[in-house]
């Protein structure tokens, strides 16, 4: 293929049509051996050229960064994963795409508030609600609080066994000693 001879608006051989549009000729060659192009559409192929931002005369992500004062990654991630316009971008408050939802429950507002003023912990609260579907009402009254008759039944037969030494430093009571220890510390048997 590499003696055939290339025609385009009376210019002859790939390098000279190189030199006349600007293409390179690595370029042409590739266009027309690999993707079987003739030279009138290697010539005029379209290739897509870099999108390029523009705001408030500051071009590029980069400009446009140092102009607003945010990071090229957050306006990138808002401009290709939100979808947004670059007005857009720039112009968006953080967290505004997360609606928070806001419990409210007596003039008490928020979870926090709520499990401050009665009491409950933070984390029994929001398991109650959120994961179980509970009103507020509910998950704050006693009736809530009571354990499955699954876990009283299992709570009842379990056996009770009696403690026979100290877990945190070990046996402190004389009558719990091994025989050879109470002869070495001199306590009598």
């Amino acid at each position: 293929m590499r003696h055939i001879r290339y025609e385009y608006q009376g210019v002859k051989g790939l390098k000279a049509i190189s030199e006349l549009t600007g293409i390179p000729e690595s370029t042409l060659s590739q266009r027309i051996n690999k993707w079987g192009m003739t030279i009138k559409e290697a010539v005029s192929h379209q290739v897509m050229k870099k999108i390029r931002y523009e705001y408030q005369g500051a071009k590029g992500l980069k400009a446009i960064s140092e102009l607003t004062g945010i990071p090229v990654p957050t306006l990138s991630q808002r401009i290709n994963k939100c979808g947004m316009t670059i007005e857009e971008a720039v112009g968006h408050q953080r967290g505004a795409l997360v609606a928070k939802q806001q419990h409210e429950y007596q003039g008490l507002v928020g979870l926090a508030e709520i499990s401050r003023h009665y009491g409950i912990p933070l984390t029994t609260l929001h398991y109650r609600v959120q994961t179980k579907g509970i009103s507020i009402e509910a998950a704050l009254s006693n009736a809530a609080c009571k354990a499955s008759p699954k876990k009283e039944k299992a709570k009842a037969q379990a056996p009770v066994k009696a403690k026979k030494e100290c877990k945190k430093h070990g046996t402190t009571k004389p009558d719990l000693l091994h025989p050879l220890w109470k002869l070495a510390l001199g306590i009598a048997a």
